[in-house]
């Protein structure tokens, strides 16, 4: 196994890139647009917050290091994991498969899909936890209409023949 540490140097330089031009236009814009719903305190929805000047720290560049660092090492893992050739010690050298094995990229497609399901559920709780009290008692009705749609039916079935009954006798009875 070769380690090229210029694709390395490579990939950590353009992850400092990205991270310090998202750094550099959020101290102009915010990151996340302001919420413009209405809420009980005001008619209009939030204004933009500006960031205070105290809370940008020496923190805040080690975090982004930690994260850079972490985001290239993940990026070295996944690259051993999909392109470079395994040695299996017990096997001679004509034995093992070729570095570009269906198996592998089937690894890989598992692990972003899990990825994206545990993030979509991240985003999908923080969504919940925003939500106004109108708009969850709305989403709780419509997934108990969900679910429940078919007992529903047939509970109304049975009242509307019951009543349909009560109806004919008295109607018998008269």
């Amino acid at each position: 196994m070769t380690f090229d540490i210029e694709d390395v140097l490579l990939a950590g330089s353009l992850l400092t890139y990205f991270a310090s031009q998202y750094r550099l236009f959020s101290l102009g814009t915010a990151a996340f647009p302001p919420d413009t719903r209405p809420n009980p305190r005001a008619k209009t929805g939030d204004e933009p917050e500006k960031r205070p000047e105290s809370s940008v720290g020496p923190t805040e560049l080690l975090w982004l290091g930690l994260t850079l660092l972490a985001s290239l090492v993940l990026g070295v893992v996944m690259w051993r994991l999909t392109v470079e050739q395994w040695p299996i010690t017990r096997l001679s050298p004509s034995d093992l498969r070729p570095a570009f094995s269906p198996w592998r990229y089937v690894l890989l497609i598992w692990l972003l899909g899990v990825g994206t399901l545990v993030l979509r559920g991240i985003f999908h709780t923080l969504r919940a936890y925003r939500s106004s009290e109108a708009e969850a008692r709305m989403v709780l009705q419509d997934a108990l209409w969900t679910e429940t749609r078919g007992e529903q039916r047939r509970i109304n079935r049975w009242i509307a023949w019951q009543r349909r009954r009560l109806s004919r006798r008295k109607e018998n009875q008269t």
